[in-house]
């Protein structure tokens, strides 16, 4: 009697069972099947925990990598990173002066290393009348609080975070003034800010009386040409147009400055030894001023000296004597404008009868 008898063979890769269909000639095999199951099924389990092994240890080995790749990209940052510069402490003991001057000499001596922190300062050479640099700490080596304080005139831009201040000494009470000023100034500003009070618009008295007056400034190089036309042109325009007319005269290196004219207010006098050269231009600029105003302002004011810096000080005249009223004005500046318009005409055909 032909018996059918059932092998089981495992395929490794695919985890399937193939069914062999086959004729036994021996005896009972059910133990032998029993037996072969029974091994498939520990295999089948032996290779699906396997399976999961791998596959777990495939995951945490790339969380592994990916944190220690992190770890080391966090590192590598944190090297390339360049420490920051912590802020110097400045200390600058001044053995003269109040508490209230050393005080504002130490606020610009903190401004100045805001600015560039080696603290590098550009100053106007007395005997050469030429820009140096130099130091804060030099150029405060041996000065006196009590007569003489530190004001910043201007500042050249090096590059975006560096910019150069040009220092200069101004006397005591200026010093202490202009402090007491940005004091007071900050101090607005914060309660505008809290809304305390309220930020005025009103214009005072002063400013009114200022808006009179126009500033001009020249420079003792000033060539004669540029002075007897352009310049000469400023100062009669604004003379006839009835305002007061200041002109500023000093070296080209402090007249080019931006706060020019708070320089040339508050710099303490330095009378420097002229050559003769140098003597004649600048007797022939002031010589030359007076002449060109002559019609048109009254007594020029001077006030200065040749060898340091002088405020020429004009006022326009008065055509009748008196002020003049708004019609009459206007007729004289009528009148003016024909004058030109026939000069011009007359020009005209003397170009032509020269054709």
């Amino acid at each position: 009697m032909l018996r059918l008898q059932l092998g089981k063979r495992i395929v490794r890769n695919a985890f399937s069972v193939v069914v062999i269909r086959g004729f036994c000639s021996s005896g009972p095999c059910r133990k032998d099947w029993m037996a072969n199951n029974d091994i498939l099924l520990n295999a089948t389990a032996a290779m699906k925990r396997n399976k999961e092994k791998v596959q777990r240890g495939s995951l945490d080995s790339a969380h592994t990598n990916g944190s220690f790749r992190q770890v080391n990209m966090n590192q590598r940052s944190n090297h390339n990173k360049k420490p920051l510069k912590k802020p110097r402490s400045i200390v600058i003991k001044w053995s003269t002066g109040s508490d209230r001057a050393k005080e504002a000499a130490n606020s610009t001596v903190s401004s100045i290393f805001k600015m560039n922190f080696e603290g590098t300062v550009q100053r106007i050479n007395s005997e050469t009348n030429k820009v140096e640099e130099t130091n804060i700490r030099e150029f405060v080596k041996g000065i006196n609080l009590d007569e003489v304080g530190l004001s910043i005139v201007d500042v050249s831009q090096i590059n975006e975070n560096t910019s150069i201040p040009l220092v200069k000494l101004v006397e005591a009470r200026v010093a202490l003034k202009r402090y007491s000023d940005e004091m007071a100034k900050q101090k607005e500003k914060e309660l505008i800010e809290m809304g305390v009070i309220k930020k005025s618009t009103k214009s005072s008295e002063p400013d009114k009386v200022e808006s009179t007056v126009k500033r001009l400034k020249i420079s003792w190089e000033i060539k004669p040409d540029d002075l007897c036309k352009q310049k000469a042109h400023e100062i009669v325009t604004q003379l006839k147009k009835g305002f007061k007319v200041f002109v500023y005269i000093d070296s080209k290196n402090s007249s080019g400055s931006r706060n020019w004219l708070d320089c040339f207010e508050n710099s303490i006098p330095q009378e420097i030894k002229l050559s003769k050269k140098e003597h004649e231009q600048r007797s022939f600029v002031v010589d030359k001023i007076s002449e060109i105003v002559e019609e048109y302002s009254i007594q020029p004011n001077l006030d200065g000296t040749l060898g340091d810096k002088m405020i020429i000080k004009l006022a326009p005249k008065t055509l009748t004597g008196e002020k003049m009223d708004k019609k009459t004005l206007k007729e004289h500046k009528k009148k003016e404008r024909q004058e030109k318009l026939q000069k011009r005409i007359e020009k005209k055909n003397q170009r032509g009868t020269g054709l």
